[in-house]
């Protein structure tokens, strides 16, 4: 639970840290596999727009937070701004997918082994 005396803006900040650890923690996996499979294999990058398009999706928690659903809409808004491709927001409760850009306190955070205390951001 957040503090009372913690602002819009505080929050705000806290759901950008969440999720740049999130995406942090997604491309070190990913490079640690990389080069497990292969000492020699050329990198790739996590691309999240392309021509407006995007294959990711923002994921909410099946019984998501007024502050979770306030992000999801904040990280739609400035996505679609930044790349013009909009990315749909769903439940957790809807099949899975490699492109999902997870938001708080979600089941596949767990299903992932990322271990985020969220009380400490």
């Amino acid at each position: 639970m957040l503090p009372k005396s913690l602002t819009y803006s505080g929050k705000l900040s806290m759901f950008v840290m969440a999720l740049m650890l999130f995406l942090y923690a997604d491309a070190a996996a990913q490079k640690k596999k990389r080069k497990s499979a292969s000492s020699t294999a050329i990198e790739s990058e996590i691309v999240l727009a392309e021509n407006q398009l995007s294959k990711y999706r923002i994921l909410l928690p099946s019984a998501p937070s007024a502050s979770e659903r306030k992000a999801a809409d904040i990280l739609q808004q400035y996505f679609l701004e930044v790349s013009g491709a909009a990315l749909p927001v769903v439940s957790a409760e809807e099949h899975r997918s490699k492109y999902e850009i997870v938001l708080g306190q979600n089941d596949r955070l767990d299903e992932l082994a990322v271990n985020i205390d969220f009380n400490s951001l």
